[in-house]
């Protein structure tokens, strides 16, 4: 699951402005992993939380250095110190940060609404 999730966080995109460009289909983890694989929110977080984990894993993080430096910049999470859902980002270096944060907080909470909405829910 991560490394699928890993992957489609790739396609998350901001421009040297740092406009946010692209939205990929995993940029809030805990609210798409739950959608994509079917988890409850205690466990979207847990997940969460073993993903970050990776930043501690230093053969995990040296493989994200060379592939986000082969992605042609460099990882960028909204969620600097504590998992809340603002994702990361492969950003150009020389991005305005700034202008990445604006964007994020401008839809954040819009688009994770609308990931939770394609939650399949069991017939009762």
């Amino acid at each position: 699951m991560l490394r699928e999730a890993a992957t489609l966080m790739a396609l998350n995109k901001v421009e040297l402005d740092g406009h946010i460009s692209n939205v990929g289909p995993c940029w809030f983890f805990p609210a798409a992993t739950s959608v994509v694989f079917d988890l409850d929110d205690e466990m979207g977080g847990m997940l969460d939380e073993v993903y970050h984990s990776g930043w501690f894993n230093e053969h995990r993080r040296i493989e994200s250095i060379k592939a986000h430096t082969a992605l042609g910049g460099r990882l960028v999470h909204g969620c600097q110190s504590v998992p809340d859902q603002t994702g990361g980002v492969v950003a150009p270096y020389g991005a305005s940060m700034a202008n990445f944060r604006d964007d994020l907080a401008a839809f954040k909470a819009g688009w994770i609404e609308q990931v939770y909405a394609h939650r399949v829910n069991p017939a009762a």
